[in-house]
């Protein structure tokens, strides 16, 4: 008996925040709050018509409930709006509860301005003391970069000759190459800087995403392999260095120096091996650092003119490298192979890449004694 009255009371609570959801909001503040607080009542709205995924989980909530959460969204931002109005003073948990209802609708309308005037809502909670709003706002800002027009493409501010001045060749020896990364709606632009007698195997990536800021600065250094970074000073107001691979099927390896300024975020992405290869022996953070500065600066000084894109051409010179998923019979040697070159390459970049390193990487690799 005792059993099967804890099922039906936990059942019952279970099903209550749905019940819930399935009544009607009224369209506006009523005048007997059943003798709540007006933050007691808009809590219980929140608590009983506004969970966070009501916009976003079609099989969990019904088209009703989705109805209740906008207005008793609408119903929030009205009602904190005017209690803030009569104080005549911000009020932290006011301005969260704003910002959440906000936060909600552009996750149902897509509304830019919501998505806005939650942000702003969010940081002020935070600058009033309110730390418990930072994530709020870390997810609002990450959920879509503001893809606003930009003024400006990757040439116009790191131009062929510049690259070539970073590399130590001649301005003739390089070419653009179109990697595919800037966006028709000016969320992004990017270019790559090749030698024309290697393309594939020399492209370096400069790319960026111009209003990313500190979210899409997280989502990019996620990406590390390993999760292995190194943070890197004078550059931006963040940097960090980092290894990757396996970009658009590329095994190769990168280094990649990812930076930080205000709300642009860059990336370099320089291929190890070849940079730092015999012909050319560059510690690739070098490369990077010195293409990410050169391209900060030109950004910042308002004195430049900035260079047309006329003339620019991106040739079509990056090759596209299909691993092989190899067979379920893949056979394995039966004993250790006598060329390592392949695993001497990654020791090496691993050694020199993560940590810091001088400018000619060399060295032997280490292996751990067997066990």
């Amino acid at each position: 008996m005792k059993k099967t009255v804890c099922m039906i009371l936990a059942l019952l609570l279970c099903t209550l925040p749905l019940a819930a959801l399935a009544q009607t909001v009224p369209e506006t503040l009523p005048d007997d709050l059943g003798g709540k607080t007006l933050y007691g009542y808009l809590m219980d709205l929140k608590n009983n018509y506004l969970p966070a995924k009501v916009f976003q989980d079609a099989a969990k909530y019904t088209d009703e409930n989705r109805e209740n959460a906008a207005r008793a969204a609408a119903l929030m931002i009205a009602a904190t709006t005017d209690k803030m109005q009569q104080t005549g003073t911000p009020d932290q948990y006011m301005l969260y509860l704003r910002a959440y209802a906000s936060d909600l609708l552009f996750q149902q309308s897509g509304d830019e301005a919501l998505r806005e005037a939650g942000l702003v809502d969010y940081k002020q909670v935070v600058d009033l003391g309110g730390a418990y709003a930072q994530s709020d706002y870390d997810k609002l800002a990450a959920l879509e970069v503001k893809a606003g027009p930009i003024g400006w493409q990757v040439p116009q501010m790191l131009t062929l000759q510049e690259m070539a001045s970073v590399l130590g060749v001649a301005e003739g020896d390089l070419v653009y190459a179109d990697c595919g990364y800037t966006a028709a709606d000016g969320s992004r632009t990017g270019d790559a800087y090749a030698l024309a007698a290697a393309p594939a195997e020399s492209a370096i990536y400069v790319l960026a995403d111009p209003q990313g800021g500190k979210a899409r600065y997280d989502v990019l250094k996620s990406a590390a392999v390993l999760q292995a970074t190194m943070p890197v000073e004078g550059v931006g107001d963040e940097a960090l260095l980092m290894g990757y691979r396996n970009m658009d099927n590329n095994p190769a390896l990168f280094t990649v120096l990812l930076v930080r300024k205000e709300e642009l975020v860059l990336q370099v992405r320089v291929p190890y091996a070849f940079w730092s290869g015999e012909d050319y022996g560059f510690n690739p953070l070098d490369i990077a650092q010195a293409a990410a500065s050169a391209l900060l600066t030109n950004l910042y000084d308002t004195a430049r003119t900035v260079p047309s894109m006329d003339g620019v051409v991106e040739e079509d010179v990056l090759t596209r490298t299909e691993l092989n998923a190899g067979t379920a019979d893949s056979p394995v040697p039966d004993s250790m192979p006598a060329d390592l070159a392949e695993r001497r390459n990654t020791a090496i970049w691993w050694s020199c890449a993560i940590r810091t390193c001088p400018p000619v990487c060399t060295g032997t690799p280490v292996w751990p004694k067997a066990t």
